[in-house]
Order: C-alpha cells, then sequence, then structure tokens
C-alpha cells in the first residue's frame, strides 16, 4: 500500500518544496557562540546559515532549529525518546512549535515519576491533538484533547523561532528537510476510537508541584 502521512493522513509524505510562514535567519555568529555556551551544544555541530538560506533546506547531516526550541528543554544532542515522537510523526525538528517540546518535556518527567518510564505514542495521542498553524504552514503544535490540560502555564511567546534559527548536527535525528506530514486537514482525537482504561496522571503546576487526576478529575495536590 502507499504510504500516507501520519499526522494528515492524505496522500504519499513528501519534501515541501519552498513552503510558506518561512524566513532566513537574523542570527549572527556571536549570538550562536552565546546559543552554544547557554546550552552546552558543542559549537562545532552548529552552523550559522547563509544569507538567504531557509531552514527547510539544510545542509547535508544538519537540521534547523532555534534557541526557543532549546529553551523549552530540548537541547542538541535531543533527547532519544522526543526525538522517537518526532520520528512518529515523521516530521523535521523545527516544524513542532517550541512549546510542543517543553509539552514532551514535562510529559516526560511526569510518567517517569509516576510509572517509571516514558510515555507511548498512543497515550501521547489520547492526551493530545496535532494542531496546524494555517493552511500551507509547515508548523504543527500540540494541543490538549481532554477537558484537562496535564500541563499547564506555557509560555505562548515563541513566534520569533521562526527567525532566529541555526542549523545543528545530530545523526540520531531521521527527517532533517520539512515534509508533507505537518498539513492538517483534521484535527485528530486520539479519544474517539481508544479503548484505554482510565489512568492518573500526574502533572507539574505552575508552583512546582503536583497535581493528581483521576478520570479526569482533579483528586488530590501535593507540594
Amino acid at each position: 500500500p502507499v504510504p500516507r502521512s501520519l499526522v494528515d493522513g492524505q496522500g504519499p509524505q513528501e519534501l515541501l518544496v519552498s513552503p510558506p510562514d518561512c524566513f532566513p535567519s537574523s542570527l549572527k555568529e556571536e549570538q550562536l557562540d552565546v546559543i552554544s555556551r547557554s546550552f552546552g551544544i558543542d559549537r562545532a555541530l552548529m552552523l550559522l546559515p547563509g544569507e538567504g538560506v531557509m531552514p527547510y533546506d539544510p545542509p547535508e547531516g544538519y537540521f534547523a532549529y532555534s534557541r526557543y526550541h532549546c529553551m523549552c528543554g530540548a537541547i542538541p544532542p535531543v533527547n532519544a525518546w522526543i526525538l522517537s515522537f518526532v520520528t512518529y510523526l515523521k516530521v523535521a525538528p523545527f516544524q513542532l512549535q517550541p512549546n510542543s517540546y517543553a509539552i514532551l518535556v514535562c510529559l516526560y518527567a511526569i510518567f517517569q515519576k509516576r510509572y517509571g518510564r516514558a510515555p507511548s505514542n498512543r497515550e501521547i495521542r489520547y492526551l493530545y491533538n496535532l494542531r496546524g498553524y494555517r493552511k500551507g504552514s509547515p508548523y504543527i503544535s500540540l494541543e490538549s484533547a481532554v477537558s484537562f490540560k496535564p500541563v499547564l502555564d506555557l509560555y505562548s511567546k515563541y513566534s520569533m523561532f521562526k527567525k532566529e534559527w541555526f542549523f545543528v548536527r545530530d545523526d540520531s535525528v531521521s527527517f532533517h528537510r520539512f515534509t508533507s506530514g505537518c498539513k492538517l486537514t483534521f484535527i485528530y482525537n486520539f479519544r474517539s476510537d481508544c479503548n484505554a482504561p482510565p489512568y492518573v496522571l500526574y502533572f507539574l503546576l505552575a508552583t512546582g508541584g503536583f497535581a493528581v487526576v483521576e478520570n479526569d478529575r482533579l483528586v488530590q495536590m501535593a507540594a
């Protein structure tokens, strides 16, 4: 059978050619040095894009990334579990909006604390829908699919990631160029066809404490 995009379910997955909502990077060499020092990224693995170069067209072995993605906890070399979810979506790392990485990092910490393991792709899709920015845009984000929000108080002012990006090398990344997997035609709610039993989920509060949710209902809080 012809493979179809996991996200939009429409047609075979293809590389995007000159997608909209993409811009050349405004970063300078000295800013790249600061990013390297701030997040502990090997400077030898980072590359400043040339004039007019777009994030969807990286050099061989590199992919586009931004300091905003790093600020959300996904610092290259990116956690293998987080990369496995990006690969599951069949998109390049830059196509997933920074706050979505914050959600994935929190879910990873939550599940490790509660269950001693990382969440499965099915569990993430149970909790979150995939949402496109606008028609034709190559970017996607995670949006809560349940009545409560598993992760609270995310900072939303990360739109500059589209203009303040760089190339970085990480051999564990599967998709370097932008793909059609992110062109949403519907929002998928995993709950509609999931018979998974209700379970207890911990989520982080702004105070740094934890809250326990059982059957979509807040039942306990603990610092």
